[in-house]
């Protein structure tokens, strides 16, 4: 339920700078406002999912532990860690409004993105998971509490990190100017068909990973 909140938050979160361009209208306060509701559905949201990741490994019965011991601490005081996502998102959103230069890429990865990044990560510890070897073997690194720190780091990381990822807004329809836009959104739908509900952290992962090779294969200029 909380994905299907998110991609609704982020389709609106699209489609009120589409409206506004249409008619025409901006303003300072409007900007605040949208930074603000970015903060929530790409900032708050993904932080409390993964504080409820490490909350729900902590308390796995599987874990051998008395209660008030050493282990069950360090591992509580672990699950705060999913809130620096909130940290990171809240930096990221900032140093986007101020930064010239993502008006046709972005230079680390959109909050929006880390969100479904995130959020799809739930599927697996809700679901019962297929023989899918990508699938088993993420399902094993969120089985793991430290799996969930790299994971966590990770995010934290890429938000802020300085690559260029491609913008899947279309200036044109030109294929060989937009023929990495064209090959992602293919792939992606071939990801999805083939991994099904299972698909959204894999399709934000090959984002990352094609901008990469993009700008190796054009050596974009160093940012």
């Amino acid at each position: 339920m909380t994905l299907i909140f998110v991609i609704l938050g982020i389709i609106m979160d699209f489609f009120d700078g589409f409206a506004a361009r249409i008619l025409k209208v901006s303003s300072k306060l409007g900007m605040e406002l949208d930074s603000m509701a970015d903060m929530i559905t790409s900032g708050i949201v993904p932080a409390v999912v993964m504080f409820g990741l490490f909350c729900k490994k902590v308390q796995d019965p599987s874990l051998v532990y008395k209660e008030m011991t050493s282990l069950q601490w360090d591992e509580s005081l672990l699950s705060l860690l999913g809130f620096t996502i909130a940290m990171a998102s809240a930096y990221r959103l900032a140093n986007f409004n101020i930064d010239t230069r993502q008006s046709s890429e972005f230079i680390g990865l959109p909050t929006p993105a880390n969100t479904l990044l995130i959020c799809g990560l739930s599927i697996f510890v809700e679901q019962d998971i297929p023989s899918i070897t990508v699938i088993e073997y993420l399902s094993k690194t969120l089985d793991s509490i430290w799996g969930l720190v790299v994971i966590t780091l990770t995010s934290c990381f890429l938000l802020n990190a300085p690559i260029k990822l491609f913008s899947l807004k279309l200036k044109s329809l030109n294929v060989k100017q937009n023929i990495h836009v064209y090959l992602y959104i293919v792939s992606s739908i071939l990801i999805i068909l083939y991994l099904k509900q299972w698909s959204l952290p894999f399709i934000i992962i090959w984002y990352v990973i094609l901008s990469i090779i993009k700008n190796m294969l054009f050596k974009t200029k160093k940012i």
